[in-house]
């Protein structure tokens, strides 16, 4: 076997005593961070109440109407490279997850290899995965 076979990809420290680290995620704007999840999560509630709002305020074939277009909207294509769109994304990313703070303790840091990719991750909120391209 191989040395990395042997250690799994993880560097022996070269130290006995481990060096631990802590790492947090930035503060940022409070009111930057409610727009965010205002835009975010806000176009869903709309679509909502807009669904509601037919049902009960028009007539019947006016609701199918208004479902008919929501789901011709639902088929158009999104352009990916639109700069308006991936503003508001980059927007979103970066003060929407000022909402969910996040403090990573790693025990002991010199135990990483920089070259190595270390699969685990764990999402708590699947809502928060948003792409943004920079």
């Amino acid at each position: 076997m191989s040395k990395t076979e042997e250690t799994n990809g993880i560097l022996p420290s070269s130290s006995d005593e481990p060096s631990p680290a802590i790492f947090t995620s930035k503060l940022v704007s409070p009111i930057h961070t409610f727009f965010a999840m205002i835009i975010w999560l806000g176009s869903v509630h709309l679509i909502l109440l807009l669904i509601v709002a037919s049902f009960l305020l028009l007539p019947f074939y006016q609701y199918l109407l208004v479902l008919g277009m929501l789901v011709v909207l639902m088929f158009i294509p999104i352009d990916e490279n639109s700069k308006w769109g991936l503003a508001i994304a980059r927007y979103i990313y970066k003060y929407g997850r000022g909402y969910f703070p996040a403090t990573l303790y790693v025990e002991d840091i010199k135990a990483f290899n920089p070259d190595q990719a270390y699969g685990k991750f764990y999402l708590l909120d699947p809502a928060l995965y948003v792409s943004g391209k920079k």
